[in-house]
């Protein structure tokens, strides 16, 4: 099963599962405010029919939640802050980064604005040259089919042994 994941979701459920259609068959919703959860179950209730993949929502942490979540397919993140009312994780940093691609399948996505990114390790995965860090290859898909209306790049994710056997 495909499976994404957006973190520090706030009340941003319509868009992203619209958006994540292509890219996964189950979304993972995860915010720590109990007010999101509420929002989550309204919402489901009058557009979970209507949508074309399985939606969840998780009220923990994400760092609780990737402790025990299944393989991802897609990392979806966007319109967040360190700062006030923001999450603060730094979810483009190295110990983020680490986590999360521990828990992600051999090839995949990452869809995102670039919100709390750190050390341009973002920068990096969008560049020429892409990022080979983490045991992943990211690059910039030459497809973007976010970026113009939404303001997300989407970045090709594979597994360093992936990569290697596309070279030979």
């Amino acid at each position: 099963m495909k499976i994404a994941l957006y973190p520090c979701c706030g009340s941003d459920f319509d868009v992203p599962s619209i958006l994540l259609a292509k890219y996964a068959e189950l979304v993972l919703f995860c915010d720590v405010k109990a007010s999101n959860l509420r929002e989550y179950d309204q919402w489901s209730q009058q557009h979970a029919r209507a949508s074309p993949i399985e939606t969840r929502f998780s009220r923990q942490s994400v760092w609780k939640l990737l402790a025990t979540s299944p393989k991802l397919t897609t990392f979806f993140y966007r319109r967040d802050s360190s700062g006030e009312g923001g999450s603060g994780i730094q979810v483009f940093g190295d110990e983020f980064m680490s986590l999360l691609m521990s828990k992600f399948s051999s090839i995949g996505y990452i869809i995102s604005d670039g919100s709390n990114s750190v050390d341009g390790i973002f920068s990096q995965m969008l560049s020429l040259q892409g990022l080979e860090r983490y045991g992943y290859f990211f690059s910039s898909s030459c497809e973007q089919p976010f970026l113009d209306e939404f303001k997300l790049h989407l970045i090709e994710v594979r597994q360093l042994s992936e990569v290697g056997n596309e070279r030979q």
